[in-house]
């Protein structure tokens, strides 16, 4: 694997690690798990999975507009912090 190709992969892993940061707040393991519960019989963490899905989506449709760039070689990669600061804050129901 390249250089580039390792920066990629370091970027992605951060951003995975932001989306389970957001997960855990709320008090699941991961994002994973959070949206392991979109049919579940319990309400609030139906509720939760249906917030965090469509919310994780976006921040990796995000995460992949930023890349592309940099991965075409026409422009750079963003700064990690900057950019996990510029995503989308989730919403809870009832929060």
């Amino acid at each position: 694997m390249d250089n580039k190709q390792d920066l990629i992969k370091q970027f992605n892993l951060f951003v995975r690690w932001h989306i389970d940061a957001v997960a855990q707040s709320r008090g699941y393991d991961s994002g994973a798990i959070c949206v392991s519960y979109y049919v579940s019989s319990i309400a609030t963490w139906q509720n939760d999975a249906k917030v965090f899905a469509p919310w994780r989506d976006q921040v990796w449709e995000l995460t992949f507009a930023a890349i592309e760039p940099f991965e075409s070689g026409t422009g750079d990669l963003p700064d990690i912090n900057v950019f996990i600061a510029s995503l989308p804050p989730i919403v809870w129901l009832g929060a």
